[in-house]
């Protein structure tokens, strides 16, 4: 019946593999809108929504997303498209006509709605321009974040750096070290502490060792990327230059000892300083420019949505250790697994406060895990919060800081065995309760200005 009615028949292979699950990562126009793993239902293979399969978020390793990368774009005719592929990394199809309901429900992305944008502003964008002959129309397309993009202008020479954590060097451009990544354009995502990285130069300033692990936010990019949102992203590490401190430092008797110091002389947990050479004058100018782009990205971020939609959210993402380590006030106590962040509820309008919170409150009663929620200690904001957050000139800010443990083995972890593994499930449910509560604190503030 079939070759009778049907000129071409594909014969697919059976993956046995697809009983754990696999993966829909989607594309418009070359950049990855978000990925889902779909797990089948009890007693079915197929993992198909419509019967009755489980849809999760989820992160794609580095060899999974240049493995869906290398797929989509071998089909340049498709602006938009799904690359569906196994956690081992086989490709099964790539779909030229994706579903968006799963990204609506998991990730609040509206797929129609980054379509209709980039198509609308493709149209609007088209500069016409009228010859002594016939009319000539030139279209260009109008780009979104121009001018978030030119902030990188200047900066064509590739930094050799070396991974403190794999030991291993790369040359990365500007863009890879300070990385903007354009997602849901309703609120900032910051994330300042995850970097791994110090360009090879300046290597001998430190003494890299497994203490120097302690100093950065192990794997919390993973942890929020999830989330979406217009993501800014440190990849040096927080002790070559800590994005979260005042750029000439400060001693005010308000801020926390730890908060005082500038972005180049960092302060261990055991409160030492890390530079063990002093820069020159002309290293640490060179230095601060990594830091002065990052705060340029969240300046022009916040200025532009303000203009948009007549506010800005800013989220700023962090870990911590699980126990109060060195120069805090918390120093040998157990922490609660999610801290909160406000000044004291001053750093953002207290609806978006509440319901961040409440929301938070819920997915962590809903996990069964026996998580944690606290306000404001042993963390009520660093310089990030504090420097950029103006609720009466509408721009909200929230910090969340979550303990490594909740998520990972921690450096600090007994067993050695395990020590830095991430925690699947637990990641997983994290990055769904924390992607839930910015959702919930971007649709208050929705309310509060439309």
């Amino acid at each position: 019946m079939y070759i009778s009615n049907y000129d071409h028949i594909i014969v697919q292979e059976y993956c046995p593999e697809v009983n754990e699950g696999d993966l829909v990562v989607t594309f418009f126009d070359g950049d990855l809108i978000a990925t889902i793993l779909r797990e089948s239902a009890a007693g079915e293979w197929k993992t198909n929504f419509s019967l009755g399969a489980t849809q999760l978020t989820y992160t794609l390793t580095e060899e999974q997303e240049q493995i869906a990368l290398a797929a989509q774009a071998a089909f340049p005719e498709c602006r938009l498209l799904s690359v569906d592929m196994l956690q081992s990394g086989k490709v099964l199809e790539v779909n030229a006509l994706p579903g968006g309901k799963g990204l609506l429900d998991l990730y609040g992305i509206s797929l129609g709605t980054i379509v209709m944008d980039r198509l609308e502003r493709e149209i609007l964008g088209m500069e016409i321009a009228v010859s002594p002959g016939p009319q000539v129309i030139k279209a260009e397309p109008a780009a979104r974040w121009e001018d978030i993009y030119y902030l990188y202008n200047g900066y064509t020479e590739p930094v050799e750096v070396l991974d403190v954590f794999s030991d291993e060097k790369y040359n990365l451009s500007m863009r890879d070290l300070i990385e903007f990544r354009p997602q849901n354009p309703e609120f900032i995502l910051s994330i300042p502490h995850s970097g791994v990285l110090v360009p090879t130069r300046y290597k001998e300033h430190f003494e890299i060792d497994a203490k120097s692990l302690l100093e950065i936010d192990l794997f919390s990019d993973i942890l929020y990327e999830s989330i979406g949102g217009l993501q800014v992203i440190s990849r040096l590490a927080p002790f070559f230059v800590d994005m979260n401190r005042s750029r000439e430092g400060s001693e005010s008797k308000y801020l926390p000892k730890h908060l005082g110091n500038p972005p180049t002389e960092y302060y261990s947990i055991e409160d030492e300083l890390v530079l063990q050479k002093e820069y020159n004058k002309a290293e640490e100018e060179k230095i601060l420019i990594y830091y002065d782009l990052y705060h340029r990205i969240l300046a022009s971020l916040m200025e532009n949505l303000k203009r948009e939609q007549g506010y800005a959210l800013l989220i700023d993402a962090h870990s911590m250790s699980s126990i109060g380590l060195g120069r805090v006030h918390d120093e040998g106590e157990e922490r609660e697994n999610i801290v909160v962040g406000t000044l004291d509820d001053t750093s953002a309008h207290p609806d978006m406060i509440k319901a961040f919170v409440d929301s938070l409150k819920h997915g962590i009663k809903r996990s069964g895990l026996g998580l944690t929620l606290a306000k404001n200690d042993p963390y009520a904001g660093g310089f990030i919060t504090r420097m950029h957050s103006d609720p009466d000139n509408h721009v909200h800010v929230i910090q969340v800081e979550v303990t490594m443990d909740t998520y990972m083995y921690e450096p600090i972890d007994s067993d050695k065995t395990k020590r830095y593994a991430l925690k699947q499930s637990r990641l997983r449910i994290a990055q769904d309760f924390l992607r839930k509560a910015v959702l919930a604190a971007s649709e208050t503030a929705r309310q509060i200005y439309s």
